[in-house]
């Protein structure tokens, strides 16, 4: 007969579960994200919810974002960080849905949308954007938006 994580009394199963992730610390082998999850279903603990990463900037009105509407624009490492190249050209589709996602996301101040936000161009490019925190805030303040998101 095979015993089971569930037939122990929960403090034996949690010193189990502990005994379990380090041997495999030990071994040098990863303890991949399903098994994690399985060990904590086991265990009963419910997933917390995740916090939101960051409070997202939210211009008051769409008529204060005067950015460029097209050229090549090049962000500051406090809005972009990941690559050595910094610079997006905005006549490239792709490159601008890219761009206008890290501002809305990573934007820090007022300043950091109004110079690189373009508010006609985020209202076309709107239904392109697809971080939910930040459709979330800015359908919540923008009227426009939430009956973009809503027809996408």
């Amino acid at each position: 007969m095979t015993t089971t994580l569930t037939t122990y009394p929960l403090r034996w199963t949690e010193q189990l579960a502990d005994e379990v992730r380090q041997a495999a610390e030990d071994a040098g082998v990863p303890q991949s994200v399903w098994l994690r999850r399985a060990i904590e279903e086991k265990l009963g603990r419910e997933r917390k919810p995740r916090r939101p990463r960051r409070h997202v900037m939210v211009a008051p009105d769409l008529t204060v974002l005067q950015g460029p509407a097209t050229g090549i624009v090049t962000l500051p490492r406090t809005l972009f960080w990941s690559a050595e190249d910094a610079s997006f050209d905005l006549g490239n589709p792709t490159q601008r849905r890219q761009m206008y996602e890290t501002v809305l996301r990573e934007a820090r101040t007022m300043e950091h949308l109004i110079t690189y936000l373009n508010g006609v161009l985020l209202v076309c490019l709107w239904q392109e954007i697809y971080n939910e925190q930040v459709r979330q805030a800015w359908e919540a303040q923008h009227p426009v938006l939430r009956k973009l998101g809503k027809a996408a």
